[in-house]
């Protein structure tokens, strides 16, 4: 009751606080915020409820939250300086966005601090918290602190991407079952280091019907595993990630088409996929063993009366090592409506559904659908 009541505040003044705009002297001002509010029902089939918790029984269950994606920031300038600062209601991340840039004019701008990752594209899937096919066709973006340069639509940004960068991170690894070499499963914790800060390149075209990008990132890790190989000694191998994709917009009339793919390999280990297809220790050939990736993804939204914006998306990636009998393979695709009631509430009704498919022993991995309305303050 106290967190529906909080919502119900926080609502309030979001709407209060509308279109904030301030100046102090020579600086410039604006307060700006986001609240989603979501209600939907889950369901698990037997195998998702399998390779999740390793209790087979289906599973459907309703839920109600105040989303973590929910946001609240300030943006300043003076003069040519200007600066943002973001929290935000996730609990491991109240601090979602703090830099400030410096414009050079046609020579373009710099800025540092933690910022939105540029190697990625998203798409219009709203459910737990704008999953935007992220694992299904497009790989995901984080808030990370870094050193980006951008000028003509070109961007390049140096980053650190967290705990695992220089500082002898402990990373989740995926290593060889010997009861079943086919089946890669969790076993141990293994030492992974990020030698050097991953680089990310973008370049965005855009006219007043098209919105088209290609993107890039590189980064180098060293991993040690502890304790498994023949001999009982410990390895180290050193492993290249890589990642090269493409996203675009096209507007027509009152309609719009997204499409979107990437190749990439060993993505996880910055967790672009998801840590279950992380390189894996192979004990038989003592060899941490890469895994490659691609994926793709196309939307499609019409809006109406420049309020009401039906949508629909599907995506696929899939994921391969050598040493894996079958390719683990995942899809998705969802169906929403975004209704802009006014400039600053919005509801989102939508049906998604996750099709885990098989994993890399053919092993089938079961699915899960989404059924919620999602209640967006903005301001």
């Amino acid at each position: 009751m106290k967190k529906f009541l909080f919502v119900l505040a926080f609502a309030a003044l979001a709407v209060q606080a509308s279109a904030v705009e301030f100046s102090m002297g020579p600086v410039n001002g604006n307060l700006y915020g986001m609240l989603d509010f979501a209600a939907y029902y889950q369901y698990d089939s037997q195998d998702f409820r399998l390779m999740e918790s390793g209790h087979r029984e289906s599973d459907g269950s309703f839920h109600l939250s105040f989303d973590s994606d929910s946001r609240v920031g300030v943006e300043l300038s003076y003069g040519r300086l200007s600066g943002v600062f973001e929290i935000g209601a996730n609990y491991d991340e109240y601090l979602r966005l703090y830099y400030v840039q410096y414009d050079f004019g046609k020579a373009g701008s710099i800025s540092f601090g933690k910022q939105g990752t540029i190697a990625n594209y998203s798409f219009g899937q709203e459910a737990y918290e704008g999953n935007c096919l992220i694992g299904y066709g497009a790989v995901d973006d984080f808030r990370l602190p870094m050193l980006m340069y951008s000028v003509a639509g070109f961007q390049i940004a140096v980053i650190h991407s967290g705990d695992d960068f220089g500082l002898g991170g402990l990373g989740l690894s995926y290593v060889e079952d010997p009861n079943n070499p086919e089946s890669p499963v969790l076993l141990y914790e293994t030492k992974r280091n990020q030698y050097m800060p991953r680089v990310e390149l973008a370049y965005t075209y855009s006219n007043d019907f098209l919105e088209a990008k290609v993107y890039g990132a590189y980064a180098h890790y060293s991993e040690k595993v502890y304790g498994f190989s023949p001999d009982g000694g410990d390895r180290t191998f050193e492993r290249d990630l890589y990642l090269i994709g493409l996203g675009g917009t096209y507007n027509f009339m009152n309609a719009f088409v997204q499409i979107g793919a990437f190749y990439g390999s060993n993505l996880a280990m910055a967790n672009m996929l998801g840590e279950k297809l992380s390189p894996w220790y192979r004990a038989d050939k003592d060899e941490l063993e890469e895994v490659n990736s691609w994926g793709a993804a196309i939307g499609f939204g019409y809006t109406i009366a420049e309020k009401y914006t039906p949508q629909i998306g599907f995506g696929y990636t899939s994921s391969d090592s050598e040493g894996w009998s079958k390719t683990n393979d995942a899809m998705s695709a969802y169906l929403n409506a975004i209704l802009q009631f006014t400039d600053n509430f919005a509801l989102i009704p939508e049906v998604s559904w996750f099709d885990e498919m098989q994993d890399n022993a053919g092993n089938n991995e079961g699915y899960r659908i989404y059924a919620g309305l999602i209640a967006r303050v903005t301001f």
